[in-house]
């Protein structure tokens, strides 16, 4: 891992926990429950019309 190190941003990971810090935790949360519900339902979606075709 010693690449990752020499190629890091200075101030990068400062940046993204003050990201992560800025938004509630709720609402990050809720972000991901979305789009793991949308991806769950897309892919009952494309099962069910897979099994239609046979």
């Amino acid at each position: 891992m010693e690449i990752l190190e020499t190629y890091q941003v200075g101030g990068w990971l400062d940046f993204v926990l003050s990201l992560f810090s800025a938004v509630p935790a709720g609402f990050l949360l809720g972000c991901f429950l979305g789009l793991l519900s949308f991806g769950v339902f897309g892919l009952f979606g494309l099962v069910r019309c897979l099994m239609a075709r046979s």
